[in-house]
């Protein structure tokens, strides 16, 4: 059977945007091999298609031919072609189609599609749906309305340009790699340095694998008797932004996480720091422990530090900095102080979720802070919030240093500023010590807000 992809008003505004990226963002060693040599006419159809793909895309496709590529199986099946629409309008010819290496199977959902592009010019690609719906192992009908699984974009050569994955008929992210090989445009985005802004609607957050099936028919495109398991996909899930996509190896570019000019040199999530990343890890239970008893005979202390990136402008990060907010903690008996100054750290840099582990900050820097002075049981929720983050998963913009203090003040009903901003090299927004410190200055607390920095006092007590 055969996935009918009739009015892929959806998948083809995405396909018109990958081809935009490809034509006018990718710098590759190819960049001069177009798909078509001559204008396309107003009217697009199979004669015409046929004519323009014989005579001009197959020579143009020999400047780049490889080894590999003179051994794929490619038979076109133009007796069985179709005419569609495009999102913007213009007429596009699907012709199913065998494409792939000699010692694999043939995919039935496998095809040509041959469009006008935005330089009113004939293009082609080779289109593959794989998929991962538990549909395809049963042998029922896929359609674009319960299609999940993977569309792989390729030219007739077998490279693979781009794809994207869907989840119930819907577009989820863009494709990462395919049986452990990147696509084109995931490379040349880590390898290229342009002297241009990229330009792209869909920037990369997080990626999973899959792995996905393909019908196998006798003949090719005859009865289709089994399906087998083909290998595996992987995505990053992705989001619509509305202005160029900033990344790091173009210093010189506007980056829209804080406006005007980049100031951040790292050039991709691994390589941002935290200050004090360094620090050993701590038992938290241990240090929480010095307090002894919490009762209404001792006086509390609860200061949030802030070590911004680049204080006083919200920014997120700052060459490789995101900056840091920890915690101090004090108990006053009769001038006998207790104090401990934590933090909240990842185990490792990552652009994905990850272990984490709390840090002595005593002594550390910082650029602003805002101190509360709760009752006894207001303090005791604050203890149980500290000791419960050694518990949770650190993600850099996610759930960081800030989003656990956050967790902690409102665990003890403590006003605690919430505002969100965008850090580099993803897409969703977090909690941040740069927004922090701006909100902070803003008077957004109840508590006594200290604007003028400095360092963070020593943690003290019996267990220190």
């Amino acid at each position: 059977m055969t996935i009918y992809f009739k009015r892929l008003v959806g998948i083809c505004f995405l396909f018109l945007t990958l081809l935009s990226c490809e034509k006018n963002e990718l710098q590759t060693a190819n960049e001069k091999v177009k798909d078509s040599l001559l204008p396309a006419p107003h009217l697009l159809s199979v004669q015409v298609a046929k004519k323009w793909f014989d005579q001009d895309y197959l020579k143009s496709q020999k400047l780049t031919e490889t080894e590999a590529s003179k051994k794929l199986v490619r038979n076109i099946f133009w007796d069985r072609a179709y005419m569609d629409k495009m999102s913007n309008g213009q007429d596009l010819l699907i012709v199913p189609l065998e494409h792939h290496e000699p010692e694999n199977q043939a995919n039935a959902d496998t095809y040509l599609w041959i469009f006008v592009d935005d330089s009113n010019r004939l293009s082609a690609k080779v289109i593959e749906y794989l998929s991962s719906a538990s549909e395809s192992k049963n042998g029922s009908e896929i359609s674009i309305v319960n299609f999940s699984g993977a569309m792989t974009v390729r030219d007739w050569n077998g490279t693979l340009l781009n794809g994207f994955t869907f989840k119930k008929g819907k577009p989820a992210g863009v494709l990462l790699e395919l049986n452990g090989k990147e696509t084109l445009l995931i490379s040349s985005s880590k390898n290229t340095r342009n002297a241009g802004t990229v330009c792209q609607n869909l920037e990369i957050t997080t990626s999973t694998c899959d792995s996905y099936y393909y019908k196998v028919c006798f003949p090719h495109l005859g009865t289709c008797t089994e399906t087998r398991p083909g290998g595996t996909f992987c995505e990053r899930t992705s989001v619509m932004v509305p202005q160029c996509y900033w990344v790091a190896d173009f210093p010189s570019q506007t980056n829209p996480y804080i406006g005007g000019r980049s100031d951040i040199t790292a050039r991709s999530a691994e390589q941002l720091t935290i200050p004090g990343f360094d620090h050993p890890a701590i038992d938290i239970n241990k240090f929480i422990k010095c307090f002894g008893v919490i009762d209404n005979n001792s006086k509390y202390k609860v200061t949030i530090y802030v070590e911004e990136p680049f204080a006083g402008t919200g920014k997120t990060a700052y060459g490789k900095n995101v900056g840091h907010a920890f915690i101090g903690l004090e108990k006053n008996t009769n001038g006998m102080i207790t104090r401990q100054v934590v933090g909240f750290y990842p185990n490792a840099m990552s652009t994905s979720w990850g272990p984490s582990h709390m840090a002595n900050n005593g002594g550390d820097p910082y650029t602003i802070s805002t101190t509360y002075e709760p009752y006894a049981d207001g303090f005791q929720s604050v203890l149980n919030a500290v000791i419960y983050q050694q518990s949770q998963m650190y993600h850099i913009a996610q759930y960081n240093c800030t989003t656990a203090l956050a967790y902690i003040c409102d665990a003890a009903g403590l006003t605690f500023p919430k505002n969100e901003s965008f850090f580099p090299f993803f897409t969703a927004k977090g909690l941040s010590p740069g927004r922090l410190g701006v909100d902070l200055r803003n008077n957004q607390s109840s508590g006594i807000v200290n604007k003028n920095g400095g360092s963070a006092p020593y943690s003290k007590g019996p267990c220190n």
